[in-house]
């Protein structure tokens, strides 16, 4: 199940995810998963 949020991140980190091409939400979340499990 995804929720969408509003969250406050630093430009240059947006900026990064976004460098990537698309699908930058799914890398974060893929991010944040990782760092949740360690």
């Amino acid at each position: 199940i995804k929720k969408a949020v509003n969250i406050r991140i630093d430009a240059d980190i947006l900026e990064w995810l976004k460098s990537n091409g698309t699908g930058y939400q799914t890398r974060l979340n893929a991010i944040l998963r990782k760092a949740m499990e360690g």
